[in-house]
């Protein structure tokens, strides 16, 4: 039985790729996927949300995060394709449409690991902008 979820403090472990809901432990996501929830994080105890006239800063911020990563642990996905840029489409719209990917797949691994709890916790879409519906007094990013 999972336990109930429903004010829990959330702890994203920057440091070693972990994120804790209360007493349950999520370490599924790819080194891509938690850094997109990781600066999601961070987004959220700014107040801000994220949208389509965002996403540079978005990508850059996620890249900045994933780049940490890729010298410790093996990941198939290389952000730097996502910035490239291409003739016919605008720089970034590589990784928005990849983005939207890892989402569904941030919320598969939360709905493993919390039940249906993990909806709560995934990355909302509400009038087209991206964001975390966690109360900040909740949410924690350690940086150990």
């Amino acid at each position: 039985m999972r336990p109930m979820l429903d004010d829990v403090d959330v702890e994203i472990d920057a440091a070693n790729g972990v994120l804790r809901f209360g007493s349950v432990v999520v370490d599924g996501l790819s080194p891509c996927q938690f850094s997109i929830y990781l600066v999601m994080a961070r987004l959220c105890l700014e107040g801000r949300k994220i949208d389509c006239g965002s996403q540079c800063e978005f990508a850059e911020m996620v890249w900045a995060d994933y780049a940490g990563w890729r010298d410790r642990v093996s990941d198939d996905v290389s952000l730097r394709k996502w910035l490239e840029e291409d003739p016919v489409k605008p720089q970034y719209i590589f990784f928005w449409n990849r983005f939207l990917e890892e989402r569904s797949k941030i919320t598969k691994v939360l709905l493993r690991a919390l039940g249906e709890h993990g909806r709560r916790f995934g990355i909302v879409s509400r009038n087209k902008c991206y964001f975390l519906d966690v109360p900040p007094r909740l949410l924690s990013v350690v940086d150990r």
